[in-house]
């Protein structure tokens, strides 16, 4: 697996939507960018026939030149350019950003867990751990 080239931004954004706005707008010149603690809005409401109410639809910030790559949680997305193209001759690898909560969940599951952690390229993380 060769990448001649392969920039990463990673950041917390703490639900700031200009912040997150800029940073898509304004860190072009990266392959990927990891974001923490994205700021999630309401985009409308979907006709139900089981709720009269409906459902809520929420999601990250998009931008025309970026693509959600991987969105599991409300706390972390990940988003590539839409013109970027990662070959690697069929070869397996992750790219892995860890956002870990108050309690250091993450961190805890990684320490107790038998993870297995092969074939990661980069991984990127805000685990909160803060001085006691």
């Amino acid at each position: 697996m060769i990448f001649k080239s392969l920039h990463l931004f990673s950041q917390n954004v703490c639900k700031n939507r200009i912040l997150t706005d800029k940073s898509l707008e304004n860190k072009k010149d990266f392959d990927i960018l990891f974001i923490q603690k994205p700021p999630w809005s309401f985009i409308c409401t979907i006709p139900s026939f089981s709720s009269e109410e409906g459902y809520i639809l929420v999601d990250a910030p998009n931008h025309l030149d970026w693509l959600t790559c991987v969105s599991l949680s409300e706390r972390i997305f990940s988003i590539t350019k839409t013109s970027a193209i990662f070959l690697n001759n069929s070869s397996i690898f992750y790219m892995i950003n860890i956002y870990s909560d108050n309690h250091q969940t993450a961190l805890k599951y990684l320490k107790n867990t038998e993870a297995n952690l092969h074939n990661v390229l980069v991984m990127t993380e805000n685990f909160n751990i803060k001085n006691r």
